[in-house]
């Protein structure tokens, strides 16, 4: 087959601009083009970016109080969010300290730049069972930007949990010997334990069941209360102040829920509470007395509910020993 001399000009020319176009060719379809030193980085203005990053929101605030929550109460929860976007959405991450998962709680749309203040009970936070817990803050604003964490705000708070609590609020003491489980009276031995505290201290609940009796003996117990727990132990408050009775027969009690106030009614000459714990039977009709000392500590140390244990209470400094009975 015969070309003609200007064919080959023509075909040499289309090789040598198909050599000139080759690396263009490989880099649009995906080749690393040639770099030059004159060449910057575009800018983060994708999620990820640094100028996404620097306005995500922070976490600069994050508190628990009362982070030994019993049944009945609350634990505040405090926390600040900055960030340029007026609001985030919060949730609140619930685990055990294990890291078994528990429950996701939606806090709700909050503004940032100002420390906001929530109240959780036990119910909300889905705990049920005693045991220690944590607790996890996250958010996003409006444009999907996760919260990130100021550099001294831990990822986790922790909490315990216990459907016990200590039966009253404020100082007290254990007194002396004479006030123990057992200890001499006359004709007979002490069938509780007495907690000297100021006069109008609050007495609570300490585990959830159903008032049996709420009644008046003006030579004994004088104003007093028996509470059936849901663990088949009977619970029995007496010398609470006048007019203070909370409760009444048949009434269903939470952990914490009040029951009366501190005082010296019937046969008492100073302010205390007389706290009984029954077994194996009601109180008073087949059951038998325990020594509540051990119980009482343990709440103490798990569930105090704002009680503390002190020598410096005014009635615990005015106590002697015939006040109590």
């Amino acid at each position: 087959m015969f070309f003609s001399s200007q064919f080959y000009k023509t075909l040499a020319l289309l090789t040598v601009l198909t050599a000139l176009l080759a690396p263009q060719a490989f880099a649009a379809d995906g080749g690393a083009s040639p770099s030059t030193d004159n060449e910057k980085p575009s800018g983060g203005t994708s999620i990820g970016g640094s100028s996404e990053a620097r306005r995500a929101p922070v976490l600069t605030i994050y508190k628990l109080s009362d982070t030994a929550l019993a049944d009945g109460s609350a634990m505040n929860l405090q926390y600040r969010f900055k960030a340029p976007s007026k609001r985030v959405r919060v949730r609140a991450i619930v685990r055990t300290t294990k890291g078994t998962y528990i429950k996701t709680l939606e806090l709700g749309v909050r503004s940032t730049n100002v420390t906001q203040r929530t109240s959780l009970s036990a119910d909300e936070l889905g705990v049920r069972r005693a045991g220690s817990f944590k607790l996890r803050l996250t958010a996003r604003d409006e444009k999907k930007r996760a919260a990130k964490r100021a550099k001294t705000i831990p990822a986790w708070r922790g909490f315990t949990f216990t459907n016990r609590r200590f039966p009253l609020t404020g100082p007290f003491s254990f007194g002396s010997d004479e006030a123990r489980f057992g200890a001499g009276r006359p004709g007979r031995s002490h069938q509780g334990q007495d907690v000297t505290a100021d006069s109008g201290t609050r007495i609570v609940a300490p585990y959830g069941g159903v008032v049996s009796y709420a009644a008046f003996q003006a030579d004994a117990a004088g104003y007093y209360a028996v509470l059936r727990g849901d663990d088949g132990r009977d619970y029995v408050f007496m010398h609470m102040l006048e007019g203070s009775t909370a409760v009444k027969a048949g009434q269903r009690l939470t952990t914490g829920q009040t029951i009366g106030k501190v005082g010296s009614s019937g046969r008492s000459s100073g302010p205390h509470l007389h706290f009984e714990i029954w077994v194996d039977g009601p109180w008073q009709l087949g059951g038998k007395p325990i020594d509540p000392l051990p119980l009482l500590k343990s709440w103490l140390a798990s569930g105090p509910g704002g009680a503390i244990r002190t020598s410096t209470a005014a009635s615990a400094a005015r106590a002697t020993h015939g006040a109590l009975d």
